[in-house]
């Protein structure tokens, strides 16, 4: 939101200087082309962020692994969260968020049906959260650095290897307190009509090695959202939090099938309420 209002400003200040030097101000009805200019040039001005976004990824290059995330990178990639959310008209219903704990990170686990999953996790959880990501994201031109700034971590899914060492490199980034971490245990987006993939078990390993709690989340009607003037409804449910006794004395198996089975009933709940 803070974004949005800087942009906002800019523009107000932009079509104050536009009335001034072409002399609308004389015109009897010239507030009512101030009110039709100000949404036309935040609008114009968003691809110029897109530029300023391109510019600070491009100053934020370097090969070491970030794993306390810098706090420019946190702001400028939840804001955007917010922003792009705003852009395409999408209203966020949030219920369970009372649940999350406050003075501790943990490991977030979700349902994966969309590239837009990560927007409302990332936005209204508090502080920082940090995504288990396929490694292509954090090449990407635009923000590719600026998520590795905010403790972003590769994951591979064709070395297992590599799989164990982000597992443990995310781990310790709860442990030592630099970020809450998001990881969709589905492994990659659903694209098929059954309502969860198969959960991979060794995505718990995360929370048993950190001895942090693990927050489920149920996301619904994030892979229906379009770009038009129609509002775009999803919803984002905690529906439990496992505190870190409950993670250690599960096996990993028994915390994928229980945690799928409450995101199953969640998400087929919000489903029949349409």
């Amino acid at each position: 939101m803070k974004i949005e209002i800087i942009l906002g400003i800019i523009a107000f200040i932009i079509n104050v200087v536009i009335t001034y030097f072409t002399g609308i101000y004389t015109i009897w009805y010239w507030d009512l082309i101030m009110v039709l200019l100000l949404p036309i040039t935040f609008v114009l001005l968003l691809p110029l962020y897109i530029l300023f976004m391109a510019i600070c990824n491009l100053f934020m290059r370097g090969k070491k692994e970030v794993n306390k995330p810098k706090k420019f990178a946190s702001f400028i990639t939840k804001e955007t969260y917010k922003l792009v959310l705003d852009m395409f008209n999408v209203k966020v219903h949030k219920s369970g968020l009372d649940l999350v704990p406050e003075n501790e990170k943990f490991l977030i686990i979700s349902n994966h049906r969309s590239n837009w999953d990560p927007f409302p996790i990332g936005y209204f959880f508090p502080g920082n959260i940090a995504d288990v990501t396929k490694p292509e994201n954090l090449s990407m031109p635009i923000y590719g650095n600026l998520i590795k700034n905010c403790a972003f971590v590769p994951m591979p899914r064709d070395d297992d290897f590599k799989a164990v060492k982000s597992i443990v490199r995310s781990s310790k980034i709860i442990k030592d307190q630099a970020s809450s971490m998001v990881i969709f245990p589905e492994g990659k987006r659903n694209k098929t009509d059954d309502i969860l993939l198969d959960f991979h078990a060794g995505s718990f390993k995360i929370a048993q090695r950190a001895k942090c709690p693990i927050v489920v989340v149920c996301l619904t009607n994030t892979d229906s959202i379009t770009m038009n003037l129609k509002r775009n409804h999803i919803y984002m449910d905690v529906v439990k939090v496992y505190n870190p006794d409950q993670v250690v004395a599960m096996s990993t198996q028994d915390l994928a099938n229980e945690t799928s089975e409450l995101i199953k009933k969640q998400y087929l709940l919000r489903k029949r309420e349409k």
